[in-house]
């Protein structure tokens, strides 16, 4: 399955208004290549594993490369008000109802 969209949202809001274009980096290969810290990484896979409960699921071999990132034209990570990497779940085979 594709989900188009995901890096630079929806097809139909970049048509009205030219944004910023992004390209995906999963978070392993984020930490890999330096541009997360190790403690960001583990708190983006903390934090994963708390989204994931919050609605009920829990992923039975939660892996660093199954959260998806983003990387602006500057080369920056995208982040969230938190200021931790905004992540997408890549992966959904091992996904458990809790």
């Amino acid at each position: 399955m594709s989900i188009w969209g995901y890096w630079n949202g929806p097809d139909d809001a970049l048509a009205a208004k030219d944004e910023v274009v992004y390209k995906g980096i999963d978070a392993l290969a984020a930490y890999r290549e330096g541009r997360l810290s190790q403690h960001d990484y583990v708190e983006i896979m903390r934090a994963a594993k708390r989204r994931l409960a919050a609605i009920g699921f829990e992923d039975l071999s939660l892996r660093g490369n199954h959260l998806l990132l983003s990387i602006d034209r500057e080369q920056k990570l995208a982040i969230d008000d938190r200021g931790l990497p905004l992540i997408r779940m890549c992966n959904f085979e091992l996904l458990k109802r809790l």
